[in-house]
């Protein structure tokens, strides 16, 4: 459904919904892109700040994002397109705090390691 696929990855998903109580959480997530890395990692500290809970923070190699929950548990995704084109599935836990100059190179390393596999690192992703 992206009117924009070559330059965005995230699309809408429509679904049947479940037959669960009005207390559940049908949100999967709401994305938000940011035009830099740099936008992406001044979140960051701001979450930690504000006492956000975090759900995870991945590289997909095609983006960086962190992931976290609103007040009412639902999962929101703060992201970064890279601009590498990148096999999906892949997930891997990032890092933030090295240096962004390192952070890109770890990620360009991969790109180039499982450019025709994918990977997801899920010992790593821990419980959801």
């Amino acid at each position: 459904m992206s009117s924009r696929p070559d330059e965005e990855h995230h699309e809408p998903l429509l679904c049947r919904g479940r037959h669960v109580g009005s207390e559940a959480r049908l949100v999967q997530q709401i994305s938000f892109r940011c035009d830099s890395l740099d936008d992406v990692l001044g979140f960051y500290p701001r979450f930690k700040g504000h006492g956000v809970k975090f759900d995870m923070i991945l590289s997909h190699r095609n983006a960086i994002g962190i992931y976290v929950f609103d007040p009412e548990g639902n999962r929101v995704e703060t992201y970064w397109d890279t601009g590498l084109k990148a096999k999906q599935p892949y997930s891997e836990v990032l890092d933030l705090e090295p240096p962004t100059a390192e952070l890109l190179r770890d990620i360009k390393e991969h790109v180039a390691r499982y450019r025709k596999t994918g990977f997801i690192d899920s010992a790593r992703l821990g419980p959801r």
